[in-house]
């Protein structure tokens, strides 16, 4: 089964996980989080994004509820991102090394799995090209294999208060 990670719908649609029994850790849900390998969102999350970026990402409802059996407020969604770009990153402005490998095969085949990770200096930080992603506001990465905000859409997020959303190897985005 994919995962929401991987920049593509599930297909079919119901094969989105739905049941989630939280424990104790959190006494408010987030409006972002990491549950069992999936990202859940909000319903205040999932509209900013649906008025950002309207029909483009799956939301498949999460009934939620306690390991106390105590219910959980709110509407809470699988957020699958459903935009998968190569690659938005802009390596020599990000504390990033190259890594994996690229094969060209006798028949003309080709496995690119080339990928990026940290190079161990300081946080993680990463710059991206505003050209490469256009006018998306969350996609995955296929070079870092993890989801990405867009400026605009981070700065809704600050502005209306939502919480739990990682941002904290977000840099400001430029145009390359």
């Amino acid at each position: 089964m994919p995962v929401s990670r991987m920049g593509l719908p599930f297909h079919p649609a119901d094969q989105a996980a739905r049941d989630v029994v939280i424990g104790k850790k959190w006494k408010v849900l987030p409006d972002f989080f990491s549950i069992n390998g999936e990202f859940g969102v909000s319903q205040a999350f999932k509209d900013l994004l649906e008025e950002m970026e309207p029909g483009v990402h799956q939301f498949f409802p999460l009934e939620i509820r306690r390991e106390d059996g105590g219910s959980v407020e709110g509407n809470y969604y699988v957020f699958v991102t459903c935009v998968l770009l190569d690659t938005a990153l802009i390596p020599e402005k990000s504390n990033v090394v190259q890594a994996g490998t690229y094969k060209e095969y006798p028949d003309g085949g080709i496995y690119d799995g080339l990928y990026y990770t940290h190079d161990g200096n300081g946080p993680q930080s990463y710059t991206l090209d505003r050209n490469v992603y256009g006018d998306h506001h969350a996609w995955v990465d296929k070079r870092l294999k993890r989801v990405f905000f867009s400026d605009a859409f981070v700065a809704r997020i600050q502005d209306v208060g939502l919480g739990g959303v990682d941002l904290m190897t977000h840099t400001k985005d430029i145009d390359a």
